[in-house]
């Protein structure tokens, strides 16, 4: 009987490594599917040379063309201007003042952006330029920052040899901007203090938030150098703007900055993330 009881558990002890070692090989098995799994995503992700973005053609001439699922996206060059009307300004500005911002507000733009699958997402910020009548006293200047979104509807490659390709795409964009624009009129002469308390200087800043709806065209002119050209048009979000002093102070109003199109000319660099 005792002979007969240790030969089961022999059996059942034999039976239970052998579980215990396939438990052991299929945990294994696992591990390296995930491992695998992983591999393959951050290949397709960072290294990926198939043809992922929707809605794009593929100029080749019969040759492959490498392609790519993300990119850094820097513009390092932009002349931005949108059009903006002060007219309610007028009975409080003057002609003068208002006829100076009338002119449009003018900056040179840097942006820094990330593009995924076709996705686009780029922080802006305008570099002021100092504008007005060199006959005068006024002055204007403008300091802007956004953030931009968009996508690619059209993603076109061409190939111009076997390791040579551009690439042209439009993009609609939205974005979100907030305008700082500055009106300076100040005297740089020695005056008579009854003159100077009639006719103070001005320096005054009007807070715009806008947003804005466009769309861009750019083309590969030269290995990962873009020129980009696009064009919209901008909204107020706050009715009335914030008006601020040289000193600090708040100043209210009720009348409105009338904002229209806007138009940019740029040049950019993409870095896809697989150069890194």
């Amino acid at each position: 009987m005792h002979k007969k009881y240790s030969v089961v558990k022999s059996l059942a002890l034999i039976g239970f490594i052998c579980i215990l070692n396939s438990n052991l090989s299929a945990q294994n098995d696992t591990i390296s599917d995930f491992a695998q799994d992983f591999s393959f995503f951050a290949d397709e992700f960072m290294l990926n040379d198939e043809l992922v973005i929707t809605g794009e053609f593929i100029i080749t001439g019969g040759r492959p063309v490498g392609n790519y699922y993300s990119a850094i996206y820097i513009q390092f060059f932009g002349g931005n201007f949108m059009n903006a009307d002060f007219s309610e300004f007028q009975r409080f500005l003057g002609v003068e003042n208002v006829d100076s911002l009338n002119r449009g507000i003018p900056t040179f733009n840097i942006g820094f952006g990330y593009f995924y699958r076709g996705f686009n997402a780029m922080f802006q910020f305008g570099i002021p330029i100092r504008s007005g009548d060199r006959s005068s006293n006024i002055r204007t200047s403008t300091r802007t920052f956004g953030l931009q979104f968009g996508y690619r509807i059209l993603d076109v490659r061409i190939c111009r040899a076997p390791s040579i390709t551009q690439t042209f795409f439009i993009r609609p964009d939205v974005a979100l901007k907030y305008h700082r624009i500055r009106l300076t009129n100040q005297e740089n002469q020695t005056v008579h203090l009854g003159n100077y308390v009639r006719n103070r200087d001005l320096d005054i800043r009007f807070h715009q938030l806008t947003g804005y709806g466009g769309i861009t065209i750019a083309f590969e002119f030269a290995r990962a150098l873009l020129l980009t050209v696009s064009g919209g048009y901008h909204w107020r979000l706050n009715t009335y703007p914030w008006i601020t002093s040289s000193a600090g102070s708040r100043i209210i109003t009720n009348d409105r900055i009338n904002v229209g199109y806007g138009i940019n000319v740029g040049l950019s660099l993409l870095i896809p993330t697989r150069w890194l």
